[in-house]
């Protein structure tokens, strides 16, 4: 089975389109998400949605957007059952997969470096802002 393609604003934020510019062209079209994730579903139940607020806080800021939402609804429900220890073999399987694929498991995180200024989340009254020239 091939290794999964890693997310690309996760290659971004490890600096890997710095050394590897043709990574970079190669994803160029790729569709991005709309808006960032947001507050978890009305159907989750109270621990799942916990888990949800507490997983969007931990993961990289810019990593999960709208698009991601089924995945990380699944993550929360499989975990939670974990927890409960009502997880199946196969559930399980699935729950490891999306550790990864969500960059949660030491291997992935370490090849995250986010910086600062990357975390910050675009704040729409900055376009309002008049920057003045520097002066020497």
């Amino acid at each position: 089975m091939p290794t999964p393609l890693k997310p690309t604003k996760m290659l971004e934020l490890s600096g890997s389109f710095i050394t590897h510019a043709d990574r970079k062209r190669a994803r160029e079209g790729e569709p991005v998400p709309n808006k960032p994730i947001g507050g978890p579903p009305k159907r989750l139940t109270k621990d799942e949605k916990a888990l949800w607020r507490d997983l969007v806080k931990t993961v990289p800021a810019g990593v999960l957007g709208d698009c991601d939402k089924y995945a990380v609804e699944t993550f929360c429900v499989l975990f939670c059952r974990f927890r409960a220890c009502t997880i199946k073999s196969m559930e399980m399987t699935t729950l490891n997969s999306l550790f990864t694929r969500l960059g949660l498991t030491p291997a992935d995180r370490a090849r995250v470096k986010a910086s600062a200024a990357q975390q910050k989340e675009d704040d729409p009254w900055d376009a309002l802002i008049v920057k003045q020239p520097a002066f020497a």
